[in-house]
């Protein structure tokens, strides 16, 4: 009987594939287990859900930061707050959003600055008039942060407005006292009320901004000389008679009603025939021309420029003029609400208003003016001046001229 010798061989192969198996499997788990930790320390840790994706990409949708940037940053800002702690642990442009926050509070913050340095400038020149300006550029610093008005370029430009607005009554008593040296060559008629003038303005000044009259002397001067000159004429009753003129003007502007635009042209029929009191902006002054009469336009001292109202300079004396741009109160008898006609541009007869075609008609409020609030009070007089009866002469020259043309032009 011959043995099998494979036999016995074939048995311990087998074994040893099975140990071999064993090892496989058992190095596949491990590969296995390994993974598994893998994907549940990276699920843990580094997986993005979709809430954290889309607050990075929103954070990085907001680009340059500029003024209109508020809405994209709020957003990304609404939607970091959202997320849970470990989620804000995993958006990894955080920074950029904080950097977008603080960036867009800096512009926001020269932008406040920049648009009060726009009213400073809107300042100029220091008169009367720069009052609300002034105090419109202030309220617009002071309701500033700390950190906003750390960029404001011309705070030094506004503080001198203040001061020098402040000193500004100071200025027009010196003026003032400068106009008595022109009042002299007339001391019978102009000298005193210049003198009262300047006195009257100087009285009123603070003790601290007396102080600041730089030629109060010649006022002092001009007060003795007058005296002199008063003792040796007959001088006194016409001062007297000047002072009651300023009486009679004061007491008429006193007299007068301070009324509205409103009031004005609501109702009309209350106010018509009555001597009333308005601040206006002169917006335009048109003088009397041959075949064309002038016309002065305001509106309501900072009103709006379609709330017109005609103005009629019916001053005794014209001095100051009427100009443009100027802010004064007049006084005057109100003649109720009146027509003003626009005509076409060189419609009339030799470019007049004469037969022309009418543009527009317009119902505004008319006021007939006796006084204003920056009358030359040293050129208050009852009898035309100098300057008015060559005002007057060189008006009917002109119309003189004007005849004289026409009648060259018929062919007789």
């Amino acid at each position: 009987m011959v043995r099998n010798e494979n036999k016995p061989q074939a048995g311990a192969a087998g074994k040893d594939t099975q140990k071999i198996d064993k090892k496989i499997f058992k190095v596949l788990g491990i590969i296995l287990g390994v993974i598994a930790v893998i994907l549940v320390v990276f699920f843990l840790f580094f997986y993005k859900n979709k809430k954290v994706r889309a607050t990075e990409a929103a954070i990085t949708s907001i680009g340059e930061v500029t003024l209109d940037s508020e809405a994209a940053i709020t957003e990304a800002e609404q939607m970091y707050a959202e997320l849970n702690d470990k989620e804000k642990r995993q958006v990894e442009n955080t920074e950029e959003l904080k950097e977008a926050r603080d960036l867009y509070t800096e512009l926001c913050d020269k932008d406040a600055a920049y648009q009060v340095d726009l009213l400073i400038d809107l300042i100029g020149e220091v008169d009367r008039s720069s009052e609300r300006s002034i105090t419109d550029a202030r309220k617009a610093y002071d309701a500033l942060t700390g950190r906003q008005k750390q960029y404001v370029e011309k705070l030094a430009v506004l503080e001198q407005a203040e001061a020098d607005f402040e000193v500004l009554d100071v200025k027009e008593c010196e003026e003032l006292i400068d106009r008595i040296q022109y009042a002299a060559e007339s001391p019978d008629v102009q000298l005193p009320i210049a003198i009262d003038a300047a006195r009257t303005a100087y009285e009123a000044l603070s003790p601290s901004h007396k102080k600041l009259v730089k030629n109060y002397s010649n006022l002092e001067t001009a007060e003795k000389a007058y005296d002199d000159y008063v003792q040796k004429t007959d001088a006194l009753k016409i001062k007297k008679e000047h002072e009651e003129r300023l009486q009679d003007r004061e007491k008429y502007m006193n007299s007068c009603q301070v009324v509205t635009y409103a009031q004005l042209i609501s109702n009309p029929e209350t106010y018509e025939g009555k001597d009333i009191a308005i601040k206006v902006d002169i917006v335009s002054v048109e003088a009397a021309k041959f075949l064309k009469s002038g016309s002065i336009v305001a509106k309501p001292a900072g009103g709006r420029d379609d709330n017109v109202i005609s103005l009629i300079d019916g001053r005794s004396v014209k001095e100051p003029e009427f100009t443009e741009k100027s802010t004064l109160t007049v006084y005057g008898e109100f003649n109720g609400v009146n027509t003003i006609t626009s005509y076409k541009e060189g419609s009339g007869v030799f470019g007049s208003n004469l037969f022309a075609d009418v543009d527009s008609e317009t119902m505004v409020p008319e006021i007939r003016v006796e006084f204003t609030s920056t009358d030359d009070i040293a050129a208050i007089d009852e009898k035309p001046t100098t300057t008015e009866i060559f005002n007057y002469i060189e008006e009917g020259i002109d119309i003189a001229k004007g005849v004289t043309d026409i009648l060259r032009m018929i062919p007789w």
